[in-house]
């Protein structure tokens, strides 16, 4: 029986790859209104123009709708990321209420599943490597970016806890094809084919990652059928800084040099970037939150609770780099 899927972000990196996912199914992307990204979707796929940075229009757009949504599913992967430095009313309008208008919606229109993607971040540091985080651990994110997946997150369960089955997805660094380079992993990708690349501290700190089609496949997987659930995501190999750098660079065949920068040199200037965030209400890119990701183990989760509701990485971290890095270089060449 064919499926009608509503998704938001379908232009994006993660929408993209899920669409492809996603063939015997009626599709219908939630796209900004007069973007030129919308050019790049398939065909088949269904546009609803609206603005999720306007969410009384987006409230109004819905509403005009004349489509039979019983029974449809809706994932919701917009969202105005970490990496942007804006305003902290912008993620309170874009992560937050459009979310609520999207719940609302799918309350009105009998939806039986809402997905929605969330971030690592909205845990906060609250792991270690002998204690990791899971979805059972006391929330306190750090940066604005990350209290507002964690507030959408709280009203999510508010509106549809018990009504609507709810899955959310806590996921860390996405890298794979499509992917932005200038997010965390893509600035990772590509500053490991330069000369020089700089790290915080002795890069012994714990990372997770997570290949963008592990991803997918976890949300297919772990989508649930009644109840509410959360989960963290990544591909289940836990590595240290170095280690993961040494695989991508081995990726990409180069000799980047790695220059090591004191943890005493950096975190003076982090304060003061805190400090001039709170003093004006915006995100301005270097924060603790980063910072604290780069020298310390706070960050690590367990997938656990994934693996028990049927997630298998189906790719290693190994695999994923040389995926996305021979997807980098067959783009290079073209």
């Amino acid at each position: 029986m064919t499926r009608k899927i509503i998704i938001t972000g379908a232009t994006g990196f993660v929408g993209k790859n899920l669409v492809s996912e996603l063939n015997e199914d009626t599709i219908y992307a939630i796209v900004r209104r007069g973007s030129k990204n919308n050019q790049s979707l398939d065909n088949r796929i269904i546009q609803i123009e609206s603005d999720l940075n306007n969410p009384d229009l987006l409230r109004d757009d819905l509403d005009k709708l004349d489509i039979d949504f019983s029974g449809a599913e809706l994932y919701h992967l917009a969202a105005l990321l970490g990496a942007n430095q804006a305003w902290n009313k912008d993620y309170e309008r874009v992560n937050v209420q459009s979310t609520v208008v999207l719940a609302e919606f799918a309350l009105r229109n009998n939806i039986s599943k809402f997905i929605f993607l969330s971030s690592m971040g909205a845990a906060g540091p609250q792991g270690s490597l002998e204690d990791p985080m899971s979805e059972e651990t006391i929330c306190k994110p750090l940066s604005i970016y990350s209290k507002s997946k964690l507030k959408a997150e709280i009203e999510l369960m508010k509106l549809l806890d018990g009504k609507i089955a709810l899955s959310m997805y806590r996921a860390p660094n996405i890298y794979g094809e499509e992917m932005n380079m200038s997010s965390g992993a893509g600035m990772i990708f590509s500053g490991l084919r330069k000369k020089v690349f700089p790290i915080i501290g002795n890069g012994n700190a714990v990372i997770n990652l997570v290949y963008i089609k592990n991803l997918i496949n976890a949300i297919i997987t772990c989508s649930v059928d009644e109840r509410s659930e959360v989960f963290f995501i990544s591909d289940g190999d836990t590595q240290s800084m170095n280690s993961m750098i040494y695989k991508v660079k081995s990726a990409w065949k180069s000799n980047t040099k790695i220059i090591k920068i004191p943890k005493y040199i950096v975190y003076p200037f982090v304060k003061i970037m805190d400090l001039i965030s709170i003093l004006i209400g915006k995100n301005i890119g270097f924060n603790s939150e980063l910072y604290v990701g780069m020298v310390s183990n706070s960050y690590n989760f367990s997938i656990e609770k994934a693996k028990k509701f049927g997630y298998d990485p189906e790719f290693s971290l190994e695999e994923g780099i040389e995926r996305t890095v021979n997807y980098v270089k067959a783009l290079n060449e073209k």
